[in-house]
């Protein structure tokens, strides 16, 4: 786990429990596994995308601080905004997640994870793209880290995307930093590769649906929740 001078950067439990009163089925919506793409987008490409807007989130709002509500939590991106990024939210911080998209949007979100970059101390440190991405896989591969990442959506079974098909890796990636910035550094510019078990889904039907990450054993074991609400009308 980072700590960001003041800030602990929580790595993204993305557990959603979702609690509704009836939610709707995924239809047996399969969590794809990194070489799978949305909306022509790898997850290499979709987990650099959500690390760089999170970094540009000011820290009081930001949800790598465990801050921010769904504007911050409920990301987009592609051609016309054609994939929804979702952080979930870690039980201890509140109510879950909830985001509204428009049906046949896919979804993308990541899990344990990890960012090394031009500006950080070390150990989250790395002056090029290679030593960035060493950086980034040397802490996912730790052994140690957990034992499973199993995803639920709505009623269907468990998924453990703990495993190396699910690993997703970025390109290296520019981002313009706020002042200040949840990395507390004064560089107003950095470079970073960003690493995480990821899942990716295909759009699912109208209706609430939940998404379940729970974290098994390691160092960071826990439960996230979110809430997807597929409605006609939404813009994103």
């Amino acid at each position: 786990m980072k700590t960001l001078r003041g800030l602990t950067m929580i790595p993204i439990l993305l557990v959603a429990t979702l609690i509704t009163a009836q939610p709707a089925h995924a239809g047996g919506a399969p969590i794809a596994d990194a070489s799978r793409r949305a909306a022509g987008l790898t997850a290499g490409q979709l987990i650099g995308e959500e690390m760089r807007q999170l970094l540009t989130i000011a820290p009081d709002v930001n949800p790598l601080a465990g801050q921010g509500g769904s504007e911050q939590k409920c990301l987009s991106t592609g051609r016309r905004s054609k994939v929804l990024i979702v952080w979930t939210t870690p039980e201890a911080q509140g109510s879950p997640t909830e985001c509204h998209v428009k049906p046949g949007t896919p979804l993308f979100f990541s899990t344990l994870f990890a960012e090394c970059s031009s500006v950080e101390d070390p150990p989250f440190f790395g002056a090029t793209a290679e030593e960035q991405r060493a950086c980034a896989l040397a802490f996912l591969n730790d052994p140690l880290l957990f034992d499973e990442i199993l995803v639920q959506i709505d009623d269907q079974p468990a998924v453990n995307i703990g495993l190396p098909k699910y690993l997703a890796t970025s390109g290296q990636v520019s981002v313009d930093l706020p002042d200040p910035n949840i990395l507390g550094v004064p560089d107003r510019h950095a470079t970073f590769v960003a690493a995480a078990y990821s899942a990716t889904l295909k759009p699912l039907p109208p209706g609430t649906h939940s998404i379940t990450v729970t974290i098994v054993g390691g160092q960071f074991p826990g439960v996230s929740r979110a809430t997807v609400h597929v409605e006609p009308g939404q813009h994103r």
